[in-house]
């Protein structure tokens, strides 16, 4: 017998696994993603100008994680699903989220999310960046586990971080790195810490719930090889 607290995970992921079933719900997905990566693209403009084209892959983390759960929606549109694309859009859209989260929040002086907030821009891509570690938890009924292959995904991750903080191939207001240059250019012994902590958990998250939530855990059940259904169902 499940304990309350898996039985109650498990129905909840069903019913976030459903926005990946029905039709009506991947193309709201869609074009609300879509929104979100345009401005994402928008929001870096300065920082690709400053950095050298062949960084330019490592600097819009935020965008980049959103458009892998926009290729998942795709394929999911087309009835298809890819094991890759699923794992690096989780461990990236609930890394890079609340990640942003914290740093909106920890350097308080420079961002001021809550002064006047209806009308202050950091206020809202507070909500949204927490939005995006939530909607990864979409993708976790139909993730497969990658045995091995979870050591590609952290090796990624880990690059990453790496070049966030320690390529001096790009330097920015005294700090080297490709991380946002919005970030202030202090604290990184606070800020280092979180950022490998939340990738290690974002990373051992991923691998349990696809072992024990995804396909591996339901092997009877290939959540996309039904059908897609209407909202009206």
């Amino acid at each position: 017998m499940p304990s309350p607290f898996a039985a109650s995970l498990s129905s909840l992921l069903e019913w976030l696994g459903g926005f990946r079933r029905e039709r009506g719900w991947i193309l709201i997905l869609l074009v609300a993603n879509l929104l979100g990566v345009a401005y994402g693209f928008y929001y870096y403009g300065r920082q690709f100008v400053l950095t050298p084209p062949y960084l330019w892959p490592l600097v819009p983390d935020s965008p980049l994680a959103v458009l892998l759960i926009v290729a998942a929606l795709l394929l999911a549109l087309a009835g298809r699903q890819n094991r890759w694309i699923d794992a690096f859009a989780f461990v990236a859209n609930v890394k890079v989220g609340l990640w942003t989260a914290f740093v909106l929040l920890y350097y308080g002086p420079e961002f001021r999310i809550f002064d006047e907030p209806l009308l202050n821009l950091n206020f809202y891509l507070f909500w949204l960046h927490l939005g995006m570690a939530a909607e990864a938890f979409v993708l976790v009924r139909g993730m497969r586990h990658l045995r091995w292959g979870w050591l590609a995904v952290a090796g990624w991750f880990a690059f990453s971080d790496a070049m966030d903080y320690g390529f001096p191939g790009f330097e920015y207001a005294g700090c080297v790195g490709t991380r946002p240059i919005t970030v202030p250019c202090r604290d990184f012994d606070v800020l280092i810490p979180v950022t490998i902590a939340l990738t290690a958990a974002s990373l051992a998250l991923a691998w349990w719930m696809a072992r024990r939530y995804g396909v591996a855990g339901n092997p009877s059940r290939s959540r996309l090889q039904e059908p897609l259904t209407s909202l009206g169902r």
